[in-house]
């Protein structure tokens, strides 16, 4: 992912802060996920929605717009 956002920034004076936005975005994820999914776990099997099942509905909705997304990336890379 790094370097689609390297390849993105527009030119070289502008890699620093893509990059530090990009970590900072990555690492926002990184924490609040495991929050987010713990969250939509303890509510799916406590509320009994979908038969307790409602997190891993949510799962795959994301892993296929995930999917869906990484064929819309470029199939080359230009150099800087």
């Amino acid at each position: 992912m790094q370097l689609l956002i390297v390849e993105a920034a527009g030119g070289r004076e502008y890699v620093t802060s893509a990059n530090s936005i990009g970590q900072m975005v990555a690492n926002f994820s990184r924490a609040t996920a495991p929050v987010i999914a713990s969250s939509l776990y303890a509510v799916s099997v406590g509320k009994d929605l979908l038969g307790g099942y409602l997190v891993w509905v949510v799962q795959l909705a994301v892993l296929f717009i995930a999917l869906r997304v990484t064929f819309m990336l470029p199939k080359t890379m230009n150099a800087l």
